[in-house]
Formats: C-alpha cells, sequence, structure tokens
C-alpha cells in the first residue's frame, strides 16, 4: 500500500531544508571576519603605483614630390620657396610639401632629416647651388621651423617641439631652392629620411 505525503509534510520539510541552508551560510561568512562584502572597515590606506608610457610616431603622408624649378630668362640666379609663397628669378611649376605628423601620444622634441644626396648633386654645374628644408606647421600650435637648414647628406635639425593633439600635430616640409642660371638641365631624384625623437 502506498503512502502519501501530505501538503503540510513537505512544507515543513522545505522550510527544514531553507532553514539549514541559510545556518551555513551564515557559520561560512561570519567564519571569514569582518571585511568580506569589500566596504572599508577601518583607515587602512593602500598604495597603487601607475605607469603610462609615452610613444613617439611620426608619420610621413606625402612621400613623393615632384617639381620643376627653372631661372627665369632674365634672372642670372633662381630664389623660390617649395610652398611657391616667395621667390626671385625663379619659375616653380607647383607647390608640393612634404606633410608629417605626430601620431603618438608624447612631444616629439626634435625632427631631424637627412638626404641621399647633396644639393650640388641635385642641381649640377651650377657655380652656386643649395637647397633648404623648411618645416612650417599647417595646423595651430603644430612644429615648425622658420629657419632654414641645408638638405644634405648629413642629419640637420628641421623642427622642435612637434605636439600629438589631434588638431596640432601636422606640419609641412618645403624645399628652399638657390642656384645660378649656369645650372644644367637635369632630372634627380632623392630621398629624404625623417626622424623624430622625443
Amino acid at each position: 500500500m502506498k503512502e502519501s505525503i501530505s501538503n503540510s509534510t513537505l512544507v515543513v520539510l522545505l522550510v527544514i531544508a531553507i532553514g539549514v541552508s541559510v545556518l551555513g551560510i551564515w557559520v561560512s561568512v561570519s567564519g571569514q571576519g569582518p571585511g568580506f562584502t569589500g566596504a572599508a572597515t577601518s583607515n587602512d590606506s593602500g598604495t597603487v603605483e601607475l605607469s603610462v608610457s609615452g610613444t613617439v610616431g611620426l608619420v610621413v603622408t606625402d612621400a613623393l614630390i615632384n617639381q620643376t624649378v627653372t631661372v627665369d630668362a632674365n634672372s642670372s640666379s633662381c630664389y623660390v620657396m617649395g610652398n611657391g609663397t616667395q621667390g626671385t628669378g625663379c619659375i616653380l611649376d607647383q607647390a608640393d610639401g612634404i606633410t608629417f605628423e605626430n601620431t603618438g601620444n608624447t612631444l616629439i622634441l626634435n625632427v631631424t632629416a637627412y638626404a641621399s644626396k647633396n644639393a650640388d648633386e641635385i642641381i649640377v654645374n651650377a657655380t652656386s647651388a643649395s637647397i633648404s628644408y623648411l618645416a612650417q606647421a599647417s595646423e595651430v600650435g603644430a612644429c615648425g621651423s622658420y629657419a632654414s637648414n641645408p638638405l644634405s647628406n648629413q642629419t640637420v635639425l628641421i623642427a622642435t617641439n612637434c605636439n600629438f593633439g589631434d588638431t596640432a600635430d601636422e606640419s609641412n616640409v618645403y624645399l628652399i631652392y638657390n642656384f645660378t642660371s649656369d645650372a644644367a638641365a637635369t632630372t634627380e631624384t632623392a630621398q629624404v629620411t625623417f626622424i623624430g625623437t622625443a
């Protein structure tokens, strides 16, 4: 014969089971002492050490400039900035510069450059020939140097204190040409390398 368990018996057994569970949790938790919730229980203090590293990133976005500079027929010499803003005795076919940007998260103290050729290897057979770099900020607050530095196969400083903010980190480097009219007609290619240091 089957025996049935009444609903009241089931309720009593359920209450006893829940009570034993709650009692077991309370005994376990109370044995761990104060502070198990993570709340501050005293005036103790801690020290956190945080290290943030700076990254220097110098990206050149205009890898190629292509300019033709010729001496005006009525002049004995040519002087022109590569951005086309100043010039005497020259014809510059287009204003073109090399754009560089600080994509890192720290100030670039110095931007230097060196070329694969000297000016007299690019402007050949001239009595006098020079090419210089001129860095100008293309965004407010970006770096630039309004003093020209000679293009050569030696490293020269072209800009200082280049910011890293998104709206103040882009500059242009133009070339300044200065040579006499006896320069030979030629087509030359040179590679310029830029280096940013923090």
